[in-house]
This record gives C-alpha cells, structure tokens and sequence, in this order.
C-alpha cells in the first residue's frame, strides 16, 4: 500500500521510492530480572504471595549479606506486608532476639504498638495448639515466660515500652494545660491490649504493664499482701484509671478529626458548586436555566445540612448567600 495524499497532490510529481523489503523490526527490551544482590532479591521477590518458607530463605541470604540494610527492610515489610513482617519479626527473634528487643521503639516507628502484642502472641501458640479454657491458656503464657528466657526478655522490653509511655501520657493528661490534647498523647492506650482480652489472656502482659505503672512502693496498700491480690488491684487500677480515661481522649480526638473531613468535604463540594454557578450567571444562557435550578438546590440542600453555621469558604452567611443569588434569579 502506498499513500496517495489530498487531491491538492494528484498534480505533483512526487518522486518517492519505496524501500525494499520489510519494515525493520523495533528492537524489544529485555525482561526485567531480579538483581543477584541477595537484599535486593528480599526486596524485589518478596509479596503477599510469597511462601513463608520462601520468605525466610531470602530473609537468611540477605542478612548474611548485610544485617544493618536487611533489618531496614523487615521495617518496611510492615508497610508493604504485615503477615510478612510478622514472619520476618518471630525469624529474627529466634536468631538475634537482642536486635528485636532493643529497637521495638523503632520498629514502633514504622508500624505500631500493637504489633508486639501480635508477636508474643504468636510466639506463645506457635505450636498451633491453641487453648480454648482460661486455666490452660493462663498456664501456658506463664510457663513460656518463665522458661523461655528470650521470650521473657522480649516481654519485658515490651511491657517496660508500653508502661513509659502510658506513664508519660497520664501524667500529660492530668496536667489538664492548653497542650495536653490527643495530639500530644501516644497511642499506647490504644495499642495496649484490653484487660481480659484474647492479646492479654494469652500473653498476660497487662498485669506486666500494670505492675510497672504501679509498682509496690507506690502505694503503702501494697505492702505485704499477696502477688495475687496485688496483681489482681493493679490490674484493675490500670484499666479504670490510665487506659479509660486516656482511651477517652483518644477516641473523642478520632471523632472530632472525622467530623472536620466530613465538614471540610461538604464545604469544598459546595464551593465548586457555588463557583459552578456564578459561572453560569455570568454567561446568561437560557438553555443552562434547568442546569443552574440543580446547582442551586444542591447549594441548598448542603447549606440546610450544615445548620446554618457559618462557613469559611463564603464570604458571608450561607443564607445571605443563597438569599443574593435568589435576587440574582429573579433578575
């Protein structure tokens, strides 16, 4: 096939040969392949759908290779794959159980606080065989604590991380100054197990935390009553008195943020319509009237929503708004 041109053309003598043979062929590119740098293949081959068996092969080449770079990549497992990181977590507890325990306020940087509750969980049951009565899973998390002596450290740093920060956010909260908000809170209250719940029955790491919020010396009523009865008034004491009210604070902060979204969506939603329509006002097309009339009830529908409060994207009240472009109407 050969191209003729517009009839402009047909009087032109174009002397244009074709060439011989076939177009040449654009040369493809070659597939990507994974690098033979073993934490880079840790980064690269590592997904959602990797094995855990696979995980933790590439997760040995690669801290082998370089520890410091591979544990900065189990941190941003926790980003791009949380079961993953949770493997990655327990791995590195079994073999270098010191690098665990000694960077959780970095790892809690990068993820949460609740992410080490999830791990001594899973170290608890990683036999699979999970208990379903009280006595038997309250048996089992003091035997692993106190026979195991890496997991017993890990509780501890753990438990200690936990206890400094809800001290630290009681006492910012009882200050009761301009800045003693949720914002100036951590979210250990938050992260912190519940008291009795399936994270605390199976690590019993509120009583821990308790006891270092509280400890003996703290309170003369301590003194020369049994661990139990003691454990049992901490416990209790850390549930009424630091996490409920601090879980308090937090939740009204979360409550509050969401309702300015919200507020901060509708208030945009109207502005473009209400700019939407000062256009059309402009341009005084008759054909856009049916167009206006939607833009204009949707204006006032958001505005009867909004109660009337005034809002920051208008110039004036929301009524004196719709009242000036009613006048504009009628016009």
């Amino acid at each position: 096939m050969q191209l003729v041109g517009p009839p402009i053309l047909r009087g032109c003598l174009l002397s244009l040969s074709l060439p011989a043979g076939k177009p040449p062929i654009p040369p493809t590119k070659p597939p990507l392949t994974i690098p033979q740098n073993p934490c880079a293949q840790f980064f690269f081959a590592v997904n959602p759908e990797t094995p855990p068996e696979t995980l933790i092969s590439l997760l040995k080449k690669s801290w082998e290779y370089d520890h410091l770079t591979t544990l900065k990549l189990i941190c941003y497992l926790k980003v791009s794959y949380t079961e993953g990181f949770y493997v990655a977590a327990i791995w590195l507890h079994k073999n270098h159980p010191l690098t665990l325990a000694c960077n959780l306020r970095e790892f809690a940087s990068i993820g949460s606080l609740r992410d080490f509750p999830e791990i001594l969980h899973r170290l608890v049951n990683e036999d699979g065989n999970a208990e379903n009565e009280k006595m038997k899973i309250a048996k089992r998390a003091v035997c692993k604590y106190v026979q195991d002596p890496t997991y017993r450290f890990l509780h501890e740093r753990v438990s200690d991380l936990f206890a400094d920060l809800l001290r630290s956010d009681i006492v910012t909260h009882q200050s009761g100054g301009a800045g003693a908000g949720a914002d100036t809170l951590s979210f250990a209250a938050r992260d912190c197990p519940s008291l009795g719940s399936s994270r605390d029955r199976h690590t019993l790491l509120c009583e821990s935390i308790a006891k270092k919020v509280f400890p003996r010396e703290s309170d003369l009523n301590y003194h020369g009553i049994e661990d139990v009865h003691y454990a049992y008034r901490v416990r209790d004491r850390l549930r009424k008195e630091v996490l409920g009210p601090l879980r308090r604070v937090l939740e009204k902060e979360m409550q509050e943020k969401k309702q300015v979204q919200v507020q901060d969506c509708t208030l945009m939603f109207m502005k473009k319509a209400y700019l939407k329509m000062l256009k059309m006002l402009k341009m005084k097309d008759t054909a856009n009237a049916s167009k206006l009339q939607e833009y204009y009830q949707i204006i006032l529908s958001m505005i009867l929503k909004a109660n009337g409060k005034k809002l920051r994207c208008f110039p004036s009240t929301p009524f004196s708004v719709i009242a000036s472009l009613q006048e504009r109407t009628l016009e």
